[in-house]
């Protein structure tokens, strides 16, 4: 009696062992749990700080001072303002054999008789300094400022560029080919930009407004034919706020409505054709360079100069020494529409360029559609629509 009572006794003690075993390492298996998902938290509260290119302090860990990866965003910058006349692009890459590594190049071209300048070399991003620093010795006294959408290069003195050329200055973002541009990213999204038309298929050009507002024109290009504009929307950028808005399409029908809309921001005439009609701008322009080089008179000599007919014809099509374009879409039967461009008139004020096709559906029904006139002034070579200006 004695013996079994102490045998169920002894089984109940090492029963009650067993459960405390158990129960113990349950409870280290939680604590460790906990001890985890606190370790989890924490990375995903380091990985949530912004990427500043600053050093930003760890509060209450023994981490100290921890560097923050460089917002460098690879891709092709452009300053304000870029036309013909006022080139200034830069040019940065990503160094593969280098982490943190990257290759800069500036060009600068100015005015009529191209002033240039350019600086070339590797950079990459200091930690311990919180600074960009070019790896050669001899661009020491170069420094390098990135935000989300801008890079800024200064230099004490001038030694890189021509008069009115230095390469120093800010350059705005104007395209990237990888998906890693935040600020190219949030401006298509606003803009509702088609899939197609990102990842290097778009260009920002940006306009100064005034001290923190700039106009920005993102123009898309055509996935076949990267010469052929195939849409352009317009934007608007507070760099104090970091806030932008949308504007609209720049379609050809509604160049009307967008020039009061650019006039109610304070745009003036000029900055508005520019923008609205850059095409036609940048046209002039090359037209112009191309005069003064050759020793011919032009706008800028003489101020009753009058554009030709096949000048002005270039400024409208981009077609040079002709007045006339054809295209034959027509099939075998001879059905369909043959594209026209043409002088349709010309005055001593204006030249008139007539776009439009012939359209045979069939031996009974030929007819012309047009699509524009269009009106070269032959005085300043601005261009007007006679049928959405």
């Amino acid at each position: 009696m004695v013996r079994s009572f102490k045998s169920n006794y002894g089984r109940c003690i090492r029963s009650l062992l067993v459960l405390l075993l158990l129960s113990g390492a349950v409870l280290l298996a939680a604590g460790c749990s906990q001890v985890q998902e606190k370790k989890g938290e924490a990375a995903a509260n380091r990985a949530a700080v912004p990427v500043s290119g600053t050093v930003q302090k760890v509060e209450g860990t023994d981490a100290g001072v921890k560097a923050e990866p460089s917002p460098v965003v690879p891709g092709r910058y452009l300053i304000a303002g870029y036309s013909p006349a006022n080139m200034g692009e830069a040019k940065v890459e990503a160094l593969p054999e280098r982490r943190d590594g990257y290759h800069l190049s500036v060009s600068v071209v100015r005015g009529y008789s191209h002033h240039s300048g350019s600086l070339e070399f590797d950079f990459v991003w200091d930690p311990e300094m919180s600074i960009y620093k070019p790896v050669e010795s001899e661009y020491k006294d170069i420094t390098l400022k990135f935000t989300e959408n801008s890079l800024t290069l200064d230099y004490p003195g001038k030694e890189y560029g021509g008069l009115n050329a230095e390469p120093k200055g800010t350059y705005y973002l104007s395209s990237a080919s990888g998906a890693d541009a935040p600020f190219l990213t949030r401006l298509y999204d606003l803009v509702d930009l088609k899939a197609a038309y990102r990842g290097g298929n778009s260009e920002v050009f940006f306009y100064e407004l005034d001290d923190t507002r700039k106009l920005l024109l993102i123009r898309s290009y055509g996935t076949e034919d990267k010469e052929v504009v195939s849409e352009e929307h317009l934007a608007l950028l507070d760099t104090a706020s970091d806030e932008l808005k949308n504007l609209g399409e720049a379609a050809p029908y509604q160049v009307a409505d967008n020039r009061e809309r650019l006039k109610s921001l304070g745009a003036d005439e000029d900055l508005i054709y520019q923008v609205l009609r850059k095409t036609y701008f940048d046209r002039l322009l090359e037209l112009e360079m191309k005069k003064f080089d050759a020793g011919e008179p032009g706008f800028r000599d003489d101020e009753n100069y009058k554009l030709s007919e096949k000048e002005a014809f270039y400024i409208a099509t981009g077609m040079e020494g002709t007045t006339r374009y054809t295209k034959n879409m027509r099939d075998q039967n001879d059905i369909g529409s043959i594209f026209i461009i043409e002088v349709d008139s010309a005055d001593k004020n204006v030249v008139t360029v007539h776009f439009y096709e012939a359209v045979r559906n069939s031996e009974e029904d030929e007819h012309t559609a047009t699509s524009d006139w269009l009106e070269v002034n032959r005085s300043t070579g601005r261009v007007s629509s006679d049928l959405f200006d």
